[in-house]
């Protein structure tokens, strides 16, 4: 047993803060019983183990909550760039902080000296914890979220408007045309102008 805190109340306080949520939690107990499983997986628990385990279970358990991540990841990387969220209420503390993290972007993507220094302000998270939330959820540090949060924005224009590459380079924030297309070519797999033809 911990001094002062139970497992339960740490898994609570971890699960409750937006800065850690995103950390799966495995419970590794002698409580056995039925009733502490159920709290502890009321708590936040992504899986309750009881002593003695099975290092393999443990192992598959890993595994499982590594996929299931991998999975998230995708997910999130949508959500957060999508158009069609904003009508979709946020339903736990990532989705939540996703929806702040596009607000802000809507914002600020077109200047072209927002950089990560500036997202941690603006999102009142420290450097190393926007890098580990991000991480965690999509895959991508900040600075390459805000890039491709840019090209995401050109691709639409691009689609949707008659401005000319060039036009829709500056207007995502990038200082150099050129540069734009090789990151955009890179990111996506084939150019912008390819998209008009």
């Amino acid at each position: 047993m911990m001094p002062g805190k139970d497992g339960y109340d740490v898994c609570k306080v971890l699960k409750k803060n937006f800065r850690t949520n995103h950390i799966p939690i495995i419970l590794l107990t002698a409580m056995a019983n039925t009733e502490s499983k159920i709290t502890g997986l009321e708590y936040g628990a992504d899986v309750y183990l009881t002593k003695p385990f099975d290092p393999k279970e443990l192992m598959i358990q890993m595994e499982m909550l590594i996929k299931s991540r991998e999975k998230l990841k995708s997910k999130y990387l949508t959500l957060a760039i999508s158009a069609t969220n904003k009508a979709i209420e946020p339903v736990n503390l990532d989705e939540l902080f996703l929806k702040k993290l596009k607000e802000v972007l809507e914002e600020k993507y077109n200047d072209e000296d927002f950089d990560s220094n500036q997202l941690t302000l603006e999102m009142g998270m420290s450097r190393v914890q926007l890098f580990r939330k991000l991480k965690a959820l999509t895959g991508i540090s900040a600075s390459h979220f805000i890039r491709f949060f840019r090209l995401s924005v050109a691709k639409e224009k691009i689609l949707k408007t008659k401005l000319t590459i060039s036009e829709i380079s500056y207007d995502v924030g990038f200082k150099d045309p050129a540069y734009f297309t090789r990151a955009f070519s890179k990111e996506f797999g084939f150019t912008p102008t390819s998209l008009r033809n």
